[in-house]
């Protein structure tokens, strides 16, 4: 049986916890978002010292694209079809690739 949360059962339910549980993780999780982002962008920082521009925002946005989805299927129920899955796949060797071809042809 399927107890949607937006019934209420009486003090004490499912979705009473749930509802708490949601007002006190918000604030937590939008103060990780920051921290995290600020890890990233001194990482992006640190990271120009030895690439240049080009190559270091296709590294982030390469990788960024791949945690994403990496995050978005298994925990947001986001559909994967065999186009999205070889397109995410190859992200990481076009990446490589690009940093790969300067390294030797510079």
């Amino acid at each position: 049986m399927v107890i949607p949360f937006h019934r209420h059962y009486g003090p004490g339910s499912f979705s009473d916890v749930y509802e708490a549980l949601i007002r006190i993780l918000q604030p937590v999780v939008t103060v990780l978002a920051f921290v995290f982002w600020g890890v990233s962008f001194s990482i992006f920082i640190l990271a120009l010292k030895n690439f240049d521009l080009s190559y270091a925002f296709a590294l982030f946005d390469g990788a960024g694209v791949i945690l994403v989805a990496a995050v978005g299927v298994p925990f947001l129920g986001k559909p994967v079809s065999p186009r999205k899955a070889v397109s995410v796949v190859l992200i990481a060797p076009g990446v490589a690739g690009l940093n790969l071809w300067e390294c030797f042809y510079s």
